[in-house]
């Protein structure tokens, strides 16, 4: 029987990595072998439930090279792009639901066909993922519509030099649980976030207020945050010292306000105008 050869796309999606993480379903790693960042307390509840996160990553991860095996067995691999993301970071506390880099840094790998000549390595560029569907329109010989707000990074993946670079990224929360309404920019060297409503510095959904890490934490979190919040990145990569209001960094301060408030003007963000609605759930 003849294998099918039209184009397709498949979207799969899987239940891991996210909570709970029943050790029947994901075997945990040694809690003392775990490496613990430093936005999260170092003691046995966050290294069992770090454990426990990890051998919930390494089913997707197994779950994941059955898929390529499959696009493999099937002669799909010459050419099909393969990209893995998530939608958010880590379920947390500083994690998933925050702006911070831990909530919105996720995992973006981009499988080129076998026989291509895309082969880059990981890389610290800046991007998005408004930036996914430029690129994969870029990379099929298409061309991305008017008025989107990515940038392709296809000239790059082909080895290009002169492709351009995003210089910031933006981040934005309304709702989760809660309303809890934040909006922020990044650069390479800074990160400003700006916090709209008054609130604990941290709000934990439902999965984390009920995990592990949680239980060793205290309630250093329920403190109330500030509206503005600065990051030196070169020099404070984990988010650890709000250097918002420093005299001396005024003028950076001002410039990543203007930059963000500019975006959300763009974008016709309504927090600009008032509190935003509640989501319509059906």
């Amino acid at each position: 029987m003849p294998r099918r050869r039209e184009p397709f796309l498949a979207v799969v999606g899987f239940f891991e990595v996210h909570r709970p993480y029943p050790d029947d379903l994901y075997p945990p790693d040694d809690p003392a072998d775990v490496s613990v960042p430093p936005f999260l307390p170092d003691n046995p509840h966050t290294r069992a439930d770090l454990a426990a996160f990890q051998g919930s990553i390494r089913v997707a991860d197994r779950a994941t090279g059955r898929l390529v095996d499959t696009l493999r067995d099937e002669g799909l691999l010459d050419n099909t792009w393969i990209v893995f993301t998530t939608d958010h970071g880590m379920a947390f506390p500083g994690g998933k639901s925050t702006l911070y880099d831990p909530g919105i840094r996720v995992a973006l790998i981009m499988r080129p066909p076998d026989g291509s000549a895309y082969r880059r390595e990981a890389t610290d560029r800046l991007a998005a993922h408004v930036d996914v569907l430029p690129t994969l329109l870029d990379l099929a010989g298409g061309e991305p519509p008017t008025g989107i707000g990515g940038i392709s990074h296809a000239d790059w993946l082909r080895g290009g030099t002169a492709s351009p670079e995003r210089t910031e990224v933006f981040a934005e929360k309304s709702y989760h649980d809660v309303y809890d309404p934040m909006r922020a920019v990044r650069t390479r060297d800074w990160k400003y976030v700006r916090n709209a409503e008054p609130g604990p510095l941290l709000v934990l959904p439902g999965d984390i207020e009920a995990s592990a890490t949680r239980a060793g934490m205290g309630d250093a979190h329920l403190a109330t945050r500030p509206d503005v919040e600065l990051y030196d990145l070169s020099a404070d990569p984990w988010e650890r010292d709000n250097v918002a209001g420093r005299p001396d960094l005024a003028d950076v301060e001002r410039q990543l306000a203007a930059r963000l408030e500019e975006w959300q003007r763009e974008t016709g963000d309504p927090l600009l105008v008032g509190p935003i609605p509640p989501p319509v759930l059906e």
